[in-house]
């Protein structure tokens, strides 16, 4: 096998993984800026040692919002950063931050883990941002070498 078509087929599922990054960053942010989403992450925030504050200064909804309009931009970098290494280096450590966030709730808000037929369980949708982190890692990983061998 040539080294071009080595490389082709390595990025396959590389790709896969970030355009999906991309698509529930840009998706879950675009809902951020809706009254549901807003209330649904309430209890996720409030509950968290760095961003409950934000309560005390700003409405749900501009919370949300805001957390929003970040995973969007995010997600743009992302894109951006399949063209420059920079954007995208940058773009995939806000990425992990968010996804690393979100990982947290698992562990500051109440109530996410319960026993069900004997089996530990959390709010699972949580869980999924395990696989969005190493997108990420991946990304910044890429870019980085991107960066220096160019």
């Amino acid at each position: 096998m040539s080294s071009s078509v080595e490389k082709r087929e390595s990025s396959i599922g590389y790709h896969l993984g970030l355009f999906g990054t991309v698509l529930v960053l840009l998706w879950i942010g675009i809902y951020k800026f809706t009254p549901t989403e807003a209330k649904l992450i309430e209890p996720l925030v409030a509950n968290h040692f760095a961003m409950g504050w934000l309560y005390d200064v700003l409405s749900v909804q501009a919370v949300s919002g805001i957390i929003g309009a970040v995973e969007i931009i995010v997600a743009a970098g992302l894109i951006i950063g399949l063209k420059s290494p920079k954007v995208g280096f940058y773009s995939g450590i806000a990425a992990a931050l968010i996804f690393l966030a979100t990982l947290s709730f698992l562990i500051t808000t109440p109530n996410t883990w319960k026993v069900s037929d004997g089996i530990l369980v959390s709010n699972f949708f949580l869980v999924k941002d395990i696989l969005f982190l190493a997108v990420s890692i991946s990304v910044v990983e890429r870019s980085w070498f991107r960066m220096n061998h160019s």
